[in-house]
């Protein structure tokens, strides 16, 4: 079976391994700072949430583009 038009597969497992690491910073992150959040970490797990977004949305927009490659 072919590939649909525009799916690549490395950079789809590439996108999942950049999201698994993100979840992976952002819950170890979490773990050092433990409740009490200084402004400083309050804004560097903001910006980890928003990576997190970011390729959260990459990669459900090529889901839905690629829909049969995916199945």
């Amino acid at each position: 079976m072919a590939l649909p038009v525009g799916w690549n597969p490395k950079q789809y497992q590439k996108q999942q391994e950049f999201l698994t690491r993100l979840l992976s910073e952002r819950q170890a992150f979490e773990g050092k700072v433990k409740g009490s959040l200084s402004e400083h970490a309050r804004l560097e797990l903001m910006g980890l949430d928003k990576k997190i977004l970011c390729i959260r949305s990459l990669i459900t927009d090529y889901e839905a583009t690629h829909k049969e490659a995916v199945l």
